[in-house]
């Protein structure tokens, strides 16, 4: 399962997410990470204490993986089985960029 750690050497598990959740941290809050498992999407503003659902991605059924701007705060993409996502308000809500994905 998804664990983490205050003092880089005691670890607890995070239950509020599943055990497969791919995770993301936004470089420049150090207060915000996002999650994914299946086709939710998940968002932290504790530092990865705990996770709740935010926004939808619609017609996804299958989160593929997620990419946080290095110099934007908020700014999440998200790569799914129906297109590429985006949002500018640390997952609140999404955009569908594109539908095409190509290895």
């Amino acid at each position: 399962g998804v664990r983490r750690s205050q003092t880089q050497g005691t670890f607890a598990a995070v239950s509020s997410l599943p055990n497969n959740a791919l995770i993301a941290s936004d470089k420049r809050d150090n207060t915000a990470f996002y999650a994914a498992s299946g086709s939710t999407f998940y968002r932290s503003t504790n530092s990865a204490t705990s996770f709740s659902t935010a926004g939808t991605l619609s017609g996804a059924t299958v989160i593929r993986d997620i990419a946080v701007h290095p110099q934007v705060a908020g700014d999440v993409w998200v790569s799914t089985d129906a297109g590429i996502f985006h949002s500018t308000n640390g997952g609140t809500s999404f955009t569908l960029v594109s539908s095409t994905v190509t290895n």
